[in-house]
């Protein structure tokens, strides 16, 4: 279901570099998020727990050298734990901090390694490129289209329904919260904000030069908006 639902089957598999770059960045920033999960779960660092808070350490020194398409959702993920965090308990916590430290400054290393400004300057220097006003609108527009395009695919919504059914009768308590009508809102703009941030570095780097996508970074929207996508999709 996952091989026949990527946008670009192609892009995934059959050329090694893309392959390293953006499959094992996607199965990376999932390990990294499970990690993440537990760490946040357990709080304070427990009696032989020390091994899980250096993995999730040593995954986001490892995470923002992938591709820059992993950038803004390592930054959404981090934030996004530092918030509900905050909300719980009234306090900022340090150890998502150092994290977000750590994203930020090797996200600045990688973005400016020499390699990366020679692959750049080799596209022509148009209005449309390294433009805000452009990027913002561009990536709303694609977003959309993104959404309508990779999202009707019967078999997606087949599977999707189908674990829905199965899950509500194996762990009902699980699903519960999601009839609520305002955590289901929450859950779509989540959604829709993990697509628009994994799409928003192509046209702010390309402009319209790749006015039409890469399948190898709709790789990565697709595969990280699916957990959320999941959750709505009833």
């Amino acid at each position: 279901m996952f091989v026949g639902g990527l946008p670009s089957i192609v892009e995934a598999f059959y050329w090694l570099a893309r392959e390293a770059s953006y499959q094992w960045g996607v199965i990376t920033y999932l390990v990294w998020l499970s990690l993440l999960i537990r760490v946040a779960r357990r709080g304070p660092v427990p009696a032989g727990g020390v091994w899980r808070h250096v993995s999730v350490v040593v995954l986001t020194v490892f995470l923002p050298e992938f591709n820059e398409v992993m950038a803004p959702i390592i930054f959404a993920t981090i934030v996004a734990f530092m918030a509900v965090n905050r909300s719980r308990t009234l306090q900022t916590d340090r150890f998502m901090l150092m994290l977000l430290g750590i994203a930020v400054i090797l996200t600045a290393v990688s973005f400016l390694a020499p390699g990366n400004s020679s692959r750049s300057g080799v596209y022509p220097a148009i209005p449309s490129r390294h433009n805000l006003e452009y990027a913002l609108a561009e990536t709303a527009r694609q977003t959309a289209r993104f959404i309508v395009r990779h999202g009707s695919y019967p078999a997606l919504w087949v599977a999707a329904l189908a674990a829905w059914w199965w899950g509500a009768r194996v762990v009902p308590h699980a699903l519960s919260p999601m009839r609520r009508p305002l955590l289901g809102a929450a859950v779509l703009l989540a959604l829709i904000s993990v697509v628009y941030l994994t799409l928003f570095p192509v046209y702010w780097e390309y402009g319209e030069v790749n006015y039409t996508g890469e399948g190898r970074t709709y790789n990565v929207t697709d595969v990280a908006s699916l957990p959320i996508r999941q959750s709505v999709d009833p």
